[in-house]
């Protein structure tokens, strides 16, 4: 059975940190990395447009995007879980929330969040991107925007709301439109700093 019970409410944290920017991207690069710096220089732009940053809160995009969101005086808030005790959270994050699952510490990540950035990553963020997409197609949780970088979430996107297989039809009843039109694909830094000034 799947644990869903949250340690900390979203309500206690909204009401410390509003509002919220989540990240998610990979866990597996080092701060010399490309990604790292992006992360980084995106965390910078987040904090600048008056939004704290909430991730995973452990290493590369989650550490890199906490690093860019505080070098300025900016917040960056970590969701840890109980379930992984390999790696440190990281040292950049104004306040850590230990969640009690993988499952709750997601449930948290995407509750309290205003809006989405999506960077490079594997196999976790596409679950993370998955399934903030199905709980608002769903109407379980109101419609944000959702901010995708890299030519991998493009294509995903495209997979999903445009080239979608013809067996496949559009729901009447889920709010696929709505989702689609939130999204917005950022090829430039700046398009994300405009986007977010809006």
């Amino acid at each position: 059975m799947i644990n869903l019970e949250t340690r900390y409410s979203i309500d206690e944290i909204k009401s410390k940190y509003n509002p919220i920017i989540t990240v998610f991207g990979s866990s597996t690069c080092n701060e010399n990395s490309k990604l790292y710096v992006l992360a980084s220089n995106i965390g910078e732009i987040i904090a600048k447009n008056g939004y704290t940053t909430a991730s995973g809160g452990y290493t590369c995009v989650m550490s890199g995007i906490a690093k860019g969101s505080t070098k300025n005086g900016g917040r960056s808030i970590g969701i840890t879980t109980d379930e992984i005790t390999s790696v440190k959270p990281s040292k950049y994050l104004t306040e850590e929330f230990r969640e009690y699952t993988l499952m709750s510490r997601l449930e948290i990540l995407i509750n309290i969040s205003d809006a989405f950035v999506v960077l490079p990553g594997s196999s976790g963020t596409l679950t993370e991107l998955a399934l903030v997409w199905d709980k608002q197609k769903l109407g379980l949780i109101p419609v944000k925007p959702c901010y995708l970088i890299g030519k991998t979430w493009h294509k995903i996107f495209n997979i999903i709301f445009k080239n979608n297989d013809s067996l496949v039809n559009k729901s009447h009843w889920k709010k696929d439109e709505e989702v689609e039109n939130a999204c917005v694909l950022i090829n430039e830094l700046h398009d994300l700093n405009n986007a977010l000034k809006n």
